[in-house]
């Protein structure tokens, strides 16, 4: 059984989101597969235009988080928060 390495528990769950650079460029939407207080797994329709780091916009919630993406796989991507 493979040893689970998340800091934080993660709640499943579909959201739409928007991905915007840190300089405030629209750059896609995604849907959020699961969330967590430290990061993420979104999935992209097109993952080779997402940036390594980038905004995460939650549709229908004030806060933005900034993001790194920790790891891609096909169009899923695993994103940690950082920062304010």
């Amino acid at each position: 059984m493979a040893r689970e390495r998340r800091k934080s528990k993660r709640v499943k769950g579909a959201g739409r989101a928007a991905l915007v650079s840190l300089t405030d460029v629209d750059i896609a939407e995604c849907m959020l597969r699961d969330v967590s207080p430290t990061g993420a797994l979104i999935q992209v329709e097109d993952p080779e235009i997402i940036p390594d780091y980038f905004k995460l916009k939650v549709l229908g919630a004030r806060q933005v988080m900034k993001c790194r993406v920790r790891w891609r796989e096909g169009s899923d991507m695993g994103i940690e928060f950082f920062g304010s």
